[in-house]
């Protein structure tokens, strides 16, 4: 049984107290005693204690890559974005809560610090943010108005998750983030427009890094899914959730595997899943959008990339609890033959949420620019 860090602290004379006392006070009484105890702490550091620390904390190690190599592969994902997209430089920190509190990302994994803010740990929640600003500006003109907003970015994101058992992964790294909001006009228009850019931009940004002569990606694939999916299997099998979401970055771990459920765990094409399969696991919902995304995305996508292939992951676990329906996955393979998770987006209920609407929409997707430019060299 795995025993709680602080739980282990509050067992001391006092310190259960102390806590409670330091949670009851207001943010600037709370800033000002931190403070106080982080000066208190650096006045008896020393130049060689601050050398020592630089050298065992993997959370300030520089990336490896060339500075050079990840600014130009900024410039070449931005350049390439479709018109609609608006470009923001956003600020290293985030407002405390950006994670936890909108994404439902355990706040464990976010570098909390004083003056009530976080340093960036997704890029999406702090773009959820101002796409929510500039709709709140959109709806003071007009309680129904539907002008879409679009906003992307390039930037450093940290994060304090164990990355050690995933290939690839490192505390902080490059990536590149985009933002869609909207008001919800019917017939799934603003689901397809929006996916279609985010596709747009991410695989014209693999093309361009391809053209540079300096990377090799093969065998791109389009996954799309829906986390509505997942739900209606647990439900129906009574599965452990919590037990899911420990296992679900293990490498080649499958929920539909370990847990015996009778239905495939990738489609070519949605129509291949029968009748009887989608009523006895109650997928109707999900699929009917995933058809209408599926029809509405799959000819533009092949016009542009036809080398691009699109399928339906029935058995995706990875954004449980993050997106509440359809979402997708890019995936690639680099001159060696592995296989590496590019791009990850999906709808989620942020400017529901933010704006106080049920109408409002939003698809919040990233690309990992070092993961990439780490692992697909020539």
């Amino acid at each position: 049984m795995t025993v709680n860090p602080i739980d282990a602290i509050l067992k001391k004379d006092g310190h259960r107290v102390a806590f409670e006392r330091l949670v009851d006070m207001n943010g600037a009484e709370l800033n000002t005693f931190l403070m106080g105890v982080m000066e208190q702490r650096t006045s008896v550091m020393t130049i060689a204690s601050v050398l020592a620390r630089y050298r065992q904390s993997t959370l300030v190690a520089p990336c490896n890559l060339d500075q050079r190599e990840l600014l130009t592969a900024d410039l070449l994902a931005l350049n390439g974005l479709p018109e609609e997209f608006l470009v923001r430089e956003l600020s290293p920190v985030s407002p405390m809560g950006s994670c936890s509190v909108i994404a439902g990302v355990s706040q464990k994994n976010i570098l909390s610090s004083l003056r009530g803010v976080e340093v960036m740990a997704d890029p999406a929640s702090a773009l959820a943010l101002e796409a929510a600003n500039l709709r709140a500006e959109l709806l003071r003109q007009d309680s129904r108005h539907n002008g879409r907003v679009h906003l992307a970015t390039c930037g450093r994101t940290l994060r304090l998750q164990n990355f050690d058992n995933i290939p690839g992964f490192v505390p902080h790294f490059r990536a590149f983030g985009l933002v869609s909001a909207g008001r919800d006009m019917g017939h799934e228009a603003f689901e397809i427009s929006s996916l279609l850019l985010h596709l747009t931009g991410f695989l014209s940004f693999i093309y361009a890094l391809r053209m540079t002569g300096g990377y090799a990606a093969t065998e791109i694939e389009v996954k799309l899914s829906d986390m509505r999916i997942l739900d209606a299997v647990i439900a129906r099998n009574g599965l452990d959730r919590q037990a899911i979401g420990r296992n679900v970055q293990k490498p080649g771990f499958n929920v539909f595997t370990e847990n015996q459920i009778e239905l495939p765990s990738e489609l070519r094409l949605t129509k291949e899943l029968t009748v009887s399969q989608i009523n006895e696991y109650d997928l109707k919902p999900p699929f009917r959008l995933l058809s209408v995304l599926e029809r509405g995305v799959t000819e533009l996508l092949k016009t542009l990339f036809p080398e691009v292939r699109l399928s339906i992951d029935l058995a995706r676990a990875a954004g449980m609890g993050y997106y509440t329906s359809a979402c997708f996955k890019i995936v690639a393979k680099n001159k060696d033959g592995k296989e590496f998770p590019l791009a990850d987006g999906g709808f989620v209920p942020w400017s529901k949420q933010l704006l106080a609407s049920e109408k409002e929409r939003m698809l919040a997707s990233g690309f990992g620019t070092e993961l990439f430019c780490s692992n697909y060299k020539c």
